[in-house]
């Protein structure tokens, strides 16, 4: 019984991990990259704060490649996407995967098309994004990005 009892815990935790990484929901995952969506259509306007205001909390933190900070609060995060926007003319952002990690929270892998300002020619960023849903809408959270796009 005893050797069969670590077999059991592992079906009992591999159980319960897929319950806590479940898919998202339709609505939630539609509302989801419909915040992406408004980031994207926000990009060339060059609306930082109203990108913070609508898709960030206060809690919020940032960093990426080559940026030693970590970005908190809105004040801050206002300035980092201000300085982003300013060498972007447009971007489009691909939702390439989503996991629900619980009921009010999920993370998201994206790739950023860039289509830089001047002559430079379109890159590509990837974020990882963590989510929570307050009062029925989804914010995120934590916020890192590197260059390049996510694998299939």
């Amino acid at each position: 019984m005893i050797k069969k009892l670590p077999v059991f815990a592992l079906l009992v935790a591999v159980g319960l991990g897929s319950i806590c990484t479940q898919v998202l929901a339709d609505d939630d995952r539609q509302q989801i990259d419909s915040k992406l969506q408004r980031i994207a259509s926000l990009w060339p306007k060059k609306d930082a704060k109203a990108v913070v205001d609508e898709v960030y909390t206060e809690q919020t933190e940032i960093t990426g490649e080559g940026v030693d900070e970590l970005y908190r609060g809105k004040a801050e995060l206002t300035g980092l996407i201000s300085h982003l926007m300013e060498g972007a003319k447009n971007t489009v952002i691909h939702l390439d995967r989503i996991q629900q990690m619980g009921a009010d929270a999920a993370y998201t892998w994206v790739t950023w098309n860039v289509t830089p300002t001047g002559n430079e020619a379109p890159f590509k960023m990837k974020s990882l994004f963590v989510w929570k849903k307050e009062r029925g809408e989804w914010f995120i959270v934590a916020d890192m990005f590197a260059s390049g796009s996510i694998p299939d």
